[in-house]
C-alpha cells in the first residue's frame, strides 16, 4: 500500500471511538451507466443449486424439539425463539411438530431418544424450558445425542439419558426473555459444532422516511426494529463500533457528508477534503479508511496514527471493507467497477460490481459483493483471489447489500423480489444459499452484522458437557 504525503487531521480525544467511527463503508446507488453496452450474460455466474445434492453435499442432520406439556407463556416464547433460531441458522433439519412422537412430556419427564430416533428420524433432541424466579427467568437449553439410545427394556423403565449439553441462561427482566433464548441457542449451537451461534447480535441498516433517510437495527430473526439515528437528516453507511454505539456519515440541510455518532448525531472532529461517503475499519482495530468524494471523483483515503494518505487503487474507489489478515476491499475502476482484493481484481469481468463483505466460514475465507444482471442485481461469492465462484442468488428484482454473520454461517441481504416470499430482508445459509428465508418485510439501503456487546448479553450460570 502506497502512502502519499500525509493530511492534516484534527485532535481527537477520544481515540478508540473515532477508531470505532471509522468502521463504515460507502454504500453506492445504483451502478452508473455503462453506455449502450449490452449487459452481461449472467449465464456466466452459474446457477444457484436447488438442494445441493449434485455437488455432494450431505443431507442436514435432523433435530427435534421436545413438546411440553403443559406449555407456560414463559416456554412457548422461550421455545419458538430457539427453534427458529436453529431453523434460520441452516444447520440442521427441523423437524415439523406433526412428524414428532406423541408426547406428554414435562420439564422433569425422562426422554425416550429412541423413539425420536426411530419416528423421526432425528440425530439431536433439543428441550427447551423457562421458569419465573422472582423477576427474573431462567431459560434453560438441553440437548441430546439420538446416536446410540436404546428403548426401555420390556417391563423395565427407561434410563435417564445425559445431555450432550446444558446451559442455563438468566434473563434480568421479561423484557430481555428473547434476547436470551438467542443466547441459549448460541451456546447449543456451540456445543453442537464447535462454533457459537450470531443470534444475540444485531443489524443496522439505513431506509428512507419521505424526505429523509435515517437508521434502524433490527434483529437477526427479524424482531425488534428500532430507530437508532436522528430522523432529520440523510444518513447512511452504518457500523457498530465499542459498547454498541452507532457511526455513520451524516448531512444535514444538504451540506456535505461528515462522520456522526449515536441516536443523537453527534458530529466528530474529523476534517478531510470533500465529502467523507463512507469509512471502514480493520478487524485489529489498527487500520482505517475513508471514502471521499471531492469535484466529482471519489478516493479512498488511509488512517494510521490519526494521519490519512490516499490510497493507491483503480480510478473512482470507494467502498472499501477490511477482513483478516490484513486483507482490504474495494469498489473502482472504469468504465466497469470491479471488487479489488489487495489490488487485484476479483470479482467477475464485465460485471458492475460493489458492495463487497469478508466472510470467515468454516470452509475458509470468502468474499460476497452484488454484481449487477439485466433486469436486477444478484450476489456473488469468490476466495480472496477471485476463485471459486458461486452463485448465491437467482430471483427477480435486486439481491443487495451483503452482510456476514458473526459466525460466519449466514448472510443477511436486501430483496426486492416479487416472486417466493416477496421483497424484505433475508438470511441465508452461505453453504446452502437454496435455504435462504425472508425474517422480515423491511427493505433498506446498507447493512452490517455485529454481535451485541457482553455488557448486555444474557448471564449463565453454568453449562455442562
Amino acid at each position: 500500500m502506497h502512502r502519499s504525503s500525509p493530511m492534516r487531521m484534527t485532535p481527537i480525544r477520544r481515540i478508540s471511538a473515532i477508531a470505532a467511527a471509522l468502521a463504515l463503508s460507502f454504500v453506492p446507488g445504483r451502478a452508473p451507466a455503462q453506455g449502450s453496452a449490452p449487459p452481461p450474460d449472467d449465464a456466466l455466474l452459474g446457477t444457484v443449486e436447488v438442494d445441493g445434492s449434485g455437488n455432494g453435499i450431505t443431507p442436514l442432520p435432523k433435530l427435534a424439539f421436545v413438546p411440553l406439556t403443559p406449555l407456560s407463556d414463559t416456554d412457548r416464547a422461550a421455545q419458538a425463539v430457539v427453534r427458529h433460531d436453529l431453523d434460520l441458522c441452516g444447520q440442521y433439519d427441523v423437524v415439523p411438530a406433526e412428524k414428532l412422537p406423541d408426547s406428554s412430556a414435562t420439564r422433569e419427564t425422562v426422554i425416550d431418544l429412541a423413539q425420536y430416533r426411530a419416528k423421526a428420524g432425528a440425530e439431536v433432541v433439543v428441550r427447551v424450558f423457562a421458569e419465573q424466579k422472582g423477576s427474573q427467568i431462567e431459560v434453560v437449553g438441553e440437548a441430546y445425542d439420538t446416536r446410540g439410545s436404546a428403548p426401555a427394556p420390556a417391563g423395565g423403565t427407561l434410563a435417564a439419558p445425559v445431555p450432550l449439553f446444558r446451559t442455563t441462561e438468566i434473563a434480568k427482566e421479561a423484557k430481555d426473555l428473547r434476547l436470551t433464548a438467542h443466547s441459549v441457542t448460541d451456546k447449543i449451537l456451540g456445543a453442537l459444532s464447535g462454533r457459537p451461534g450470531p443470534f444475540v447480535s444485531h443489524l443496522v441498516f439505513s431506509r428512507r422516511d419521505g424526505t429523509w433517510q435515517s437508521l434502524r437495527t433490527i434483529d437477526p430473526d427479524g424482531e425488534n426494529v428500532k430507530t437508532a439515528s436522528p430522523t432529520n437528516a440523510t444518513i447512511m453507511s452504518p457500523v457498530f463500533g465499542p459498547g454498541g454505539v452507532l457511526y455513520y456519515v451524516m448531512s444535514r440541510d444538504f451540506a456535505p457528508f461528515r462522520i456522526a455518532a449515536g441516536p443523537q448525531g453527534t458530529f466528530l472532529p474529523i476534517d478531510v477534503p470533500g465529502s467523507v461517503m463512507g469509512v471502514a475499519i480493520s478487524p485489529e482495530g489498527n487500520r482505517a479508511a475513508i471514502t471521499v468524494m471531492r469535484e466529482g471523483k471519489s478516493s479512498i483515503l488511509t488512517s494510521e496514527n490519526g494521519k490519512l494518505s490516499t490510497l493507491t487503487a483503480a480510478p473512482l474507489a470507494h467502498h472499501p471493507a477490511f477482513g483478516p489478515l490484513g486483507k482490504v476491499a474495494y469498489v473502482g475502476g472504469t468504465p466497469v467497477q470491479r471488487v479489488h482484493v489487495d489490488g487485484q481484481a476479483v470479482s467477475p469481468a464485465g460485471f458492475m460490481a460493489s458492495a463487497p463483505t469478508f466472510c470467515e466460514t468454516t470452509n475458509g475465507l470468502w468474499l460476497v459483493f452484488t454484481v449487477e444482471v439485466a433486469g436486477g442485481a444478484e450476489l456473488v461469492s469468490t476466495d480472496t483471489r477471485g476463485g471459486n465462484m458461486r452463485r448465491l442468488t437467482q430471483r427477480q428484482g435486486e439481491n443487495r447489500y451483503p452482510a456476514c454473520s458473526p459466525d460466519g454461517r449466514l448472510v443477511a441481504f436486501f430483496s426486492t423480489t416479487k416472486t417466493g416470499q416477496g421483497p424484505g430482508l433475508y438470511l441465508m445459509p452461505i453453504g446452502r444459499p437454496w435455504l435462504a428465508k425472508k425474517v422480515s418485510s423491511e427493505v433498506g439501503l446498507g447493512l452490517r452484522w455485529e454481535r451485541l456487546p457482553s455488557t448486555v448479553a444474557p448471564a449463565t450460570t453454568g453449562a455442562a458437557r
